[in-house]
């Protein structure tokens, strides 16, 4: 029953990779997966996000802003998938469509101050609560050679 499985998982990835289909995000257990920049513990859902290759792998980071940062050393592919946690929501949202809301005034893992949106009106409804700016996806990426 396991190499069935173990089995059909490869066919399904390798449909996926030859069909271009772009990669979904992986749902994984809090606490369970380190942060591939860090190494800390991704142990809270609305700070979250992910890489997905087209195979199928994935990184995990606890922190937005490890997110950034790991996608500044690796340089990943265009053909991966980017996910973030919609601050308000909690489902995961691409990334590269998403709105952050950066400040001081966020508590999160790794102090990057950083939270995704999926609507820009609730980021800006939260950066004036929280006295931060919004951003957009390569504005969030290019946000570390401004500190």
């Amino acid at each position: 029953m396991i190499r069935r499985y173990m089995g059909m998982t490869a066919l399904l990835v390798t449909v996926m990779a030859c069909t271009g289909s772009r990669p979904e995000p992986i749902e994984f257990t809090l606490n369970e997966e380190n942060c591939s920049f860090c190494r800390m513990a991704v142990s809270q859902r609305e700070f979250a996000a992910q890489v997905v290759t087209v195979t199928g792998s994935f990184d995990a980071f606890d922190d937005i802003g490890c997110l950034r940062d790991w996608i500044k050393e690796q340089h990943p592919s265009e053909t991966a998938g980017f996910f973030v946690v919609d601050y308000e929501k909690g489902h995961w949202i691409d990334a590269r469509t998403a709105s952050y809301v950066l400040s001081k005034k966020l508590p999160t893992p790794m102090s990057s101050g950083l939270a995704a949106y999926q609507e820009k009106t609730s980021a800006e409804t939260a950066a004036a609560k929280l006295e931060g700016e919004v951003l957009q996806w390569e504005e969030m990426l290019s946000e570390a050679d401004h500190e």
